[in-house]
């Protein structure tokens, strides 16, 4: 354990192993400086390249085309000097690890391109905001993996079946995080009322056959911008892997 407090917004997986099966990339490819003084094979892919490979498939219809066009408009409301600083910075940026010093099994996604404002080091008040923390037990420091129910703002808010990705909806309308919890308080409610009929009709309509496998799988969305620059780096072996991401503020020491 190190002394340096580190705070990152992210998309994460907590379970991650070594040698995953789930991944078909490894930490030394994001390396700018390999074990054998050669750069990793992704260490100098940039913001700017993930943005010009969306464009070149931009014509194509399809559910990711709201994603690409989402990375191309990142580019056209920036100044061009603006854009120059952002789209220079590398994707490995946006991907952090965790090892056995610190948070084993964390592998953590910044979306594009935040990484300098989704991720800090060494910050005066976070270390004092850890130090009056209940977290802060006998004088050591720890580590953690918060989870952010709501997602992370500026994304959306809806919610979507992890298994599937399928956003979930109730009478046309796209449901987030408020929604859902007053439309399943109403359904323990009628539950509570000897209602069952009306709570099993709103969990029909959104797809789930009980509350236990309503809470078991439902998450908030991830982002689509994020979901690209996965697909672009080719991190998972399986694409349907990025469902499982949850949004987190992870802090560790190093």
């Amino acid at each position: 354990m190190g002394i340096r407090i580190h705070k990152v917004l992210g998309y994460a997986l907590t379970d991650v192993a070594e040698d995953d099966p789930r991944l078909a990339v490894g930490r030394r490819d994001f390396d700018g400086d390999g074990p054998d003084g050669r750069p990793g094979r992704l260490s100098a892919l940039t913001v700017n390249d993930l943005v010009e490979w969306a464009e070149a498939d931009l014509d194509k219809d399809g559910p990711d085309r709201r994603a690409r066009l989402s990375l191309l408009m990142m580019r056209s409301i920036c100044r061009p000097d603006t854009w120059k600083g952002r789209g220079a910075a590398r994707l490995a940026d946006h991907v952090h690890w965790g090892w056995r010093e610190t948070t084993p099994g964390v592998l953590l996604f910044v979306p594009p391109p935040l990484a300098g404002s989704w991720a800090r080091t060494n910050d005066d008040i976070d270390y004092y905001e850890e130090m009056l923390s209940p977290r802060w037990e006998g004088g050591s420091p720890g580590d953690s993996v918060r989870d952010i129910p709501d997602g992370i703002h500026p994304f959306t808010r809806r919610r979507v079946d992890r298994r599937t990705g399928r956003v979930l909806r109730f009478q046309d309308d796209d449901l987030c995080g408020f929604h859902l919890e007053w439309m399943l308080g109403e359904s323990r409610a009628a539950v509570l009322a000897g209602n069952g009929d009306a709570a099993a009709d709103f969990l029909g309509e959104i797809g789930f056959a009980s509350h236990r496998e309503f809470l078991d799988n439902v998450a908030p969305e991830v982002p689509g911008d994020l979901r690209m620059m996965l697909r672009f780096l080719g991190v998972f072996r399986d694409e349907s892997t990025a469902l499982s991401l949850r949004p987190v503020l992870w802090t560790y020491w190093a």
